[in-house]
C-alpha cells in the first residue's frame, strides 16, 4: 500500500537510519516496509524474529503493540490456512466452490423477477466471470501456478540488502515497497506503482522487472489500480450475498416440503 492510498512518503536516509541503528552488523537480509504503519520490519530471513521500528521515532516498537500490518497478517494467515495449518481444507472447500458454481450454471437462465430467488440469479449470472476467476486464481497461488518463466538472474554476487534500498530509492518511494529480500539465487523487490504491483530482480545495475504473474495480481486486486480493487470488492459482496440468499432459499424451500409432507400425511 503506498502513498496512493497513504498520502506518505518514506525517505531513503529514514531507513537507511534506522537500519544502521537497529543492524548495525548487517546481518538483516530482508526488509518489509509498511507506510500505513509508519514503519519498517527487518529480519535475517524466515524463523529469524523481525525487529519492528517506528520511522517517526527510530526507535523499536515494542513487542505487545498492534499495528495494521497485524491485522492484515493474521487476516491473511485466516485466509490462507485458517489459523491452524489447515490449508489442505482451504483448498479442498475452494474446490467444493468452483463445483458449486458450476452447478449453479445448470440450474436455470437468469430471469428478471424482483424476488429473492431472481435477484440470486440475476447476481450470480451477473458475477460469473468473478465468481470463477477467483477460487481458481486462488488455487493457482496455492499450488504455484505463475505462467512467468523463471526470474531474471542477477550476475555476480548478491547486492546487499542497505545496497539493495539505495538501488530501489533511486526509482521509487520507499513507502511504494511491499519488501526487499533475498529470493531464488538474488535479491529482489515487490513494488507497487500506483496501478500494479510488480516483482523486481535488484542488481548492481539496478531494477530488472520479472513477468507478471496474472494468477496473483488478479486474485490480489493489484493489476489495475482502483479499479482491480474495486473488482475484488464487488466479487466479494456478490459470494456472501449468494451464500446468505442460496442458504435462506435452501431453507425455506426444505421447510416447506417438510410442511406440505406433515400435511399429506394429516390427511
Amino acid at each position: 500500500m503506498d502513498r496512493t492510498f497513504t498520502g506518505r512518503s518514506v525517505s531513503l536516509a529514514t531507513v537507511e537510519a534506522a537500519i544502521a541503528k537497529h543492524d548495525p552488523t548487517g546481518k538483516a537480509n530482508t526488509l518489509n516496509v509498511r507506510a500505513y504503519d509508519n514503519a519498517i520490519i527487518l529480519s535475517e530471513g524466515r524463523g529469524s524474529t523481525p525487529i519492528r521500528i517506528d520511522l517517526k521515532t527510530g526507535d523499536k516498537i515494542a513487542a505487545g503493540t498492534s499495528l495494521w500490518s497485524d491485522f492484515f497478517t493474521t487476516n491473511r494467515r485466516l485466509h490462507e490456512s485458517l489459523l491452524l495449518d489447515l490449508k489442505w481444507l482451504v483448498d479442498a472447500s475452494t474446490v467444493a466452490m468452483l463445483i458449486s458454481v458450476g452447478f449453479g450454471i445448470f440450474m436455470g437462465w437468469p430471469v428478471m423477477r424482483n424476488t429473492l430467488g431472481g435477484w440470486h440469479r440475476m447476481v450470480a449470472w451477473g458475477t460469473l466471470p468473478l465468481l470463477i476467476l477467483s477460487p481458481l486464481t486462488g488455487l493457482a497461488l496455492a499450488f504455484g501456478i505463475t505462467f512467468t518463466g523463471p526470474p531474471p538472474k542477477a550476475e555476480g554476487a548478491s547486492v546487499k540488502l542497505t545496497d539493495a534500498v539505495k538501488l530501489v530509492a533511486t526509482k521509487h518511494d520507499l513507502a511504494s515497497v511491499y519488501w526487499i529480500r533475498p529470493m531464488g539465487g538474488a535479491m529482489r523487490t515487490r513494488i507497487y506503482d500506483g496501478r500494479e504491483a510488480k516483482v523486481f530482480t535488484v542488481s548492481k545495475d539496478g531494477l530488472v522487472a520479472g513477468q507478471q504473474s496474472w494468477p496473483r495480481a488478479i486474485h490480489e486486486g493489484v493489476w489495475a489500480g482502483f479499479w482491480s480493487a474495486l473488482i475484488n470488492v464487488i466479487t466479494s459482496f456478490a459470494f456472501i450475498g449468494l451464500m446468505l440468499t442460496g442458504i435462506w432459499i435452501w431453507s425455506r424451500r426444505t421447510l416447506r416440503l417438510r410442511a406440505n409432507r406433515r400435511a399429506r400425511a394429516a390427511k
